[in-house]
Order: C-alpha cells, then sequence, then structure tokens
C-alpha cells in the first residue's frame, strides 16, 4: 500500500486547521456568516476635560469648589497667596495715575511756544536779535524732548500696570470650560510649584473613545454615522456612538486603525472610564 509524502499530509494538516489572530497582528478568521464581530474595547473619557495647574510657586490658600460641584467658565477654582502681587499692583496703579511730570512738561512746551513767539514778533519790530530767538527755538526743542520723554514715561506705566494685573490673574485659576469638579488636589497652606495639578474638571456631557480596528473594517465604516457600541460593568449593555474621526495613517505594525467615537452624554448618567467594544455585523 502507498503512502503519500510526508510534505503533502503536513500540508493537509495545515489546511485542516483554523486561522486564529497572532500577537502579531495577523489576520484572524473570518467570522461564520451571520455571526457578530466583536473587536477590541477602548476606555470612554470625556471630550472636554482639564486639569487646572498652578502656573507660578505659592502658597495655597484655598479652594473655591469641592470634588462633585459643578462650575461653569471662569468660576474660581482656586486661590493663591496673592499679597506680594496686590500690593505691586497697588504701585503700579499709583505710577500710572501719576500725571505730574506729564502735566509740567506740556507746560514747558507752552511757555517755550510763547517765548519763541514773542522774540520772532520782536524781531519784526526790531527789538530782537537772532541770538535770541536761536536760545528760544534751542529750548523749545528741548521742552519737546522732555514732553516726549514724559508721555513715553506715562506709557510704561500703564504697560507696567498692565503686565502686573496679569502676573496678579495667575493667582486666582479659575474653570476653562463648564464641567464638574472631578478631584481636588494638595491641601490650603501648601506651597505648591508651577504645572502642579490642582483641579481636575470635567464635562460629561459628551464621552468619546479610541478604538483600535482591523484593516477589514477599512471602506466600510463612514464618518459622521451611528454604530453600536457595547458597554462594559458596570455600565452593561448597549450605546450608540457616532464615528467622528479615522486617522488615515494606519498602524501598519498591528494592521489596525484608530478610529473615534462620540457618545452623547447630554443627560449625565453615564460615567467616563468604562470600557466599550465595538459591535459590528458579520458577513
Amino acid at each position: 500500500m502507498l503512502r503519500p509524502p510526508l510534505p503533502l499530509v503536513a500540508a493537509g494538516l495545515l489546511a485542516a486547521l483554523p486561522l486564529q489572530t497572532s500577537a502579531t497582528g495577523q489576520s484572524p478568521a473570518p467570522t461564520p456568516r451571520g455571526q457578530t464581530e466583536v473587536f477590541l474595547h477602548g476606555i470612554v473619557q470625556p471630550v472636554h476635560q482639564a486639569r487646572v495647574s498652578a502656573q507660578i510657586a505659592a502658597r495655597l490658600d484655598g479652594f473655591a469648589v469641592e470634588e462633585g460641584d459643578r462650575v461653569e467658565r471662569g468660576d474660581v477654582l482656586v486661590e493663591l497667596d496673592a499679597s506680594v502681587a496686590r500690593a505691586s499692583v497697588a504701585a503700579a496703579r499709583t505710577a500710572a495715575a501719576s500725571t505730574a511730570k506729564l502735566d509740567y512738561a506740556r507746560a514747558e512746551v507752552e511757555l517755550a511756544e510763547t517765548t519763541l513767539a514773542r522774540h520772532r514778533r520782536a524781531q519784526e519790530r526790531g527789538a530782537s536779535n537772532a541770538s535770541a530767538i536761536e536760545e528760544a527755538e534751542a529750548y523749545l526743542l528741548q521742552a519737546r524732548a522732555s514732553l516726549r520723554s514724559a508721555q513715553e514715561a506715562v506709557e510704561q506705566a500703564r504697560a507696567n500696570l498692565a503686565l502686573e494685573e496679569a502676573k496678579l490673574d495667575q493667582y486666582t485659576l479659575r474653570a476653562p470650560f463648564a464641567g464638574t469638579v472631578a478631584r481636588l488636589f494638595s491641601e490650603p497652606g501648601q506651597t505648591v510649584t508651577p504645572a502642579q495639578e490642582l483641579v481636575h474638571v470635567v464635562d460629561l456631557s459628551s464621552l468619546e473613545v479610541e478604538l483600535y480596528l482591523p484593516f477589514s473594517l477599512w471602506g466600510e465604516l463612514q464618518a459622521g454615522e451611528a454604530y453600536d457600541l457595547r458597554a462594559s460593568a458596570p455600565v452593561g449593555g448597549a450605546l450608540t456612538g457616532r464615528l467622528v474621526y479615522v486617522d488615515p495613517v494606519l498602524q501598519s505594525a498591528t494592521r489596525h486603525m484608530r478610529c473615534v467615537f462620540e457618545i452623547d452624554n447630554a443627560g449625565g448618567a453615564l460615567p467616563a472610564g468604562f470600557t466599550v467594544e465595538l459591535v459590528h455585523p458579520g458577513p
């Protein structure tokens, strides 16, 4: 009895094995017709969230909000010790309001103009000489230069006031948008440093999730369309996500593409941080 060559036997066995997804991202075995495909999950996050940080080093006076509070854009979140900054603003405001030097310079210009005009009239009558007129003209030039210097000093004082007021604003941290205070960090009395996170604000009215989906769905998914998502515990159940973006740069190493879905949560019933999967009808 003749036996088939071993290479042919091995080839037959390999052909009979089902295809499986490899760790390197090779194409998975096709889903049986009529069954539902479920793809890699992603973590749901708020579309808008901000980690409000200090811009300067200062002592933390206190929080104007508590965790769970609802805030509107511009609401005060944190107050830092601004005693030195307030004193600087007061001094800058006094300097900017002072016009004594400017008033004096204007008066000097008026006097110089009057003097020059008087000498010119006198010259017409023969009662003044060229030397006196030259001195009056030089005095006028000097007075005008002093006036320009005084005007520049006033402008500089006003600019310095604006700068000090901007510095003072850094001691008050405000909500960048309407949302909920998710978490507070640090404690009153502690010294905070620049870029240190103090408040986490989230807007839960709209959520999003990034899903890395296989190349096989390229061309099937269309931005703007709604798709079925399956939520994990503690949310559970089905959700609808609108595809808002498909990354045009594909992940060739894993043969996946990054897709962003947005989940409407206007009522705020859903939290953030749970996972979802795309549920796609099989072929």
